[in-house]
């Protein structure tokens, strides 16, 4: 039996034992922690029950602890420090204690009566919550912390892009959104130039603005590497755009501002070149390609003097003196030069008659197959024009001076050289040429005219005739003489002649001292030329060194 300690009994409690005693009136409002030691709190006060007290029966809720009691705190509160069983509250036993504090012993959040880590109460009646490292309801995951940098975000979400929190090292970005076309795209990343996607969320002039994004490093593809769209003036040529860019806006260099490659006749003259240095220079540009307009076809100014010969200008050698191969008007001296070549030498008396004897150029066909050449010209015997044609040394060969060409030293004295008579005839027998000889330099005898061309072939035999006879006429006489007599050949060493044949002493065409004109060589070697007659002078004589022909267009 239990003995309890009897303590003096100052008044009577109705319901209980009449050996409960009061334990010095303290007043425990059925909270037997501030009782004495040895006493229960029992209706509000603090007692002890006598030594030789025997409980009649034990009750939970009674308030005294007795039999297989742990507690017993005298009320129906099943969430304090003693169940409604009183068993003593712990953790665990499914009945969470409201009777503590957050941070005071024995508290308790909650308490589901198991050791199930995965519901809404943990293992030490702890209220599930997330970043507590067990995955509980409502919970994606659970890493035990509440970092929103890793796999696992603060809210217990599994991280991914869209969520709008951005993990380092996995994500540059997260705007919370699946815009692609922001400043943050749907894979997290940046926008950027080159990602091949086009931001819409600026406007041109922002930072990061682009007008295009094709995700290549190609410049002339319709987009920029900087996301612009390409312009003239940007530097880079588009394929089938551009024939041109050179990055800058001066209009006179090689490419204008219109990216076009500049060009002569464009209406805008280029700066960037040196004259003489550089091909496609411009003195000039009047927006077209014509000539004689002030500016010419190539982009140069027109002017006579300018060293340059230009529309309308027959010549421009630019040195301003007047009366050598080009004059002051740019027009070209006639015979001083292949430019101011003449027909012949009378063609230039025609037309400068104050010329005097001298080396000109002719050219006999007028720019046909013939090249200018130089020739001597005698301007002042008989009236001059005359055009030295054949010069011959004694002892050599004759040919034909009708047709042969051999005018390397036409303008040389002391060269043989050959100016076929037939450049300067108008018809087929060159019988509309007058001729003049001169032997070592001189004219001797008379002048001649229509004679035939066979009188000039070296080659020809005797018997050539020539029923029409010729005209002559003494240097300085105003009228021709006709001369009726045939001439031919008398002998097969006859080369050069306008005689009589078998008639040395012809009273027109004699060649023994006459008005004929013979050069011959012998039996042994008949074409040569040896011996000269005629020209009312020579008979058989060796007695010279030059024979020289001239001739002019009969007027």
């Amino acid at each position: 039996m239990v003995k309890w300690l009897s303590l003096p009994l100052l008044f009577s409690v109705g319901c209980l034992n009449a050996d409960y005693t009061q334990a010095n009136a303290v007043n425990c409002s059925d909270d037997e922690t501030v009782c004495p030691r040895g006493t229960v709190c029992v209706v509000s006060f603090c007692v002890a029950p006598s030594d030789d007290f025997e409980p009649e029966k034990v009750r939970c809720g009674d308030g005294i602890i007795g039999g297989t009691e742990e507690c017993d705190d005298g009320n129906d509160n099943d969430s304090d420090t003693c169940l409604n069983a009183c068993t003593a509250a712990v953790c665990g036993d499914g009945v969470a204690r409201t009777d503590r504090e957050p941070g005071q012993d024995g508290y308790e959040a909650c308490d589901d009566g198991n050791e199930e880590q995965r519901d809404l109460c943990l293992t030490g009646c702890i209220a599930a919550s997330c970043g507590d490292g067990f995955l509980g309801p409502g919970e994606g995951c659970d890493d035990g912390n509440l970092s929103d940098d890793d796999d696992c975000n603060s809210n217990c979400e599994l991280a991914r892009c869209g969520d709008g929190l951005v993990r380092p090292g996995v994500e540059e970005c997260d705007d919370g959104n699946e815009v692609q076309n922001d400043a943050c795209t749907r894979l997290c990343e940046l926008a950027r130039c080159g990602d091949a996607i086009v931001r819409m969320d600026l406007v041109e002039g922002e930072e990061g603005f682009e007008a295009c994004d094709d995700a290549n490093d190609e410049q002339t593809d319709g987009c920029l590497n900087n996301c612009s769209l390409p312009r003239c003036g940007d530097g880079f040529v588009q394929d089938g755009i551009d024939a041109c860019d050179d990055g800058n806006q001066d209009e006179t260099d090689a490419c204008t501002n219109d990216c076009i490659i500049a060009r002569c006749g464009d209406g805008i003259l280029r700066t960037d070149l040196e004259q003489g240095r550089d091909d496609g220079f411009e003195e000039c540009d009047d927006g077209n390609t014509e000539s004689g307009d002030r500016c010419s076809g190539s982009c140069l100014i027109e002017l006579c003097g300018n060293g340059r010969v230009d529309h309308g200008e027959s010549c421009d050698d630019g040195n301003g003196v007047d009366f050598d191969t080009c004059t002051t008007d740019c027009e070209w001296v006639p015979g001083k030069s292949p430019g101011g070549a003449v027909r012949h030498c009378l063609h230039l008396k025609s037309i400068a008659p104050n010329s005097t004897s001298g080396i000109y150029w002719i050219d006999p066909d007028a720019a046909g197959e013939v090249d200018p050449l130089r020739v001597r010209c005698d301007m002042s015997t008989d009236g001059g024009g005359w055009t030295h044609v054949a010069n011959f040394r004694r002892g050599g060969i004759l040919w034909d001076a009708w047709s042969v060409e051999d005018d390397a030293n036409a303008s040389s004295l002391n060269a043989v050289f050959n100016v076929p008579m037939v450049w300067f005839s108008a018809d087929t027998v060159g019988e509309d040429l007058e001729i003049m000889v001169k032997v070592d330099g001189i004219q001797r005898g008379s002048l001649y005219r229509h004679v035939n061309k066979s009188a000039w072939n070296s080659i020809a035999r005797p018997g050539l005739a020539d029923a029409n006879g010729f005209q002559y006429k003494a240097v300085g006489a105003e009228a021709w003489i006709t001369c009726n007599a045939t001439l031919g050949r008398d002998n097969i060493w006859w080369n050069w002649s306008i005689g009589v044949q078998g008639q040395p002493d012809h009273h027109c065409a004699g060649y023994e001292r006459g008005n004929g004109f013979l050069i011959q060589g012998n039996d042994q070697s008949p074409d040569l030329g040896l011996y000269l007659d005629g020209l009312n002078r020579y008979q058989f004589s060796a007695n010279w060194n030059w024979i020289s022909l001239f001739v002019r267009p009969s007027n």
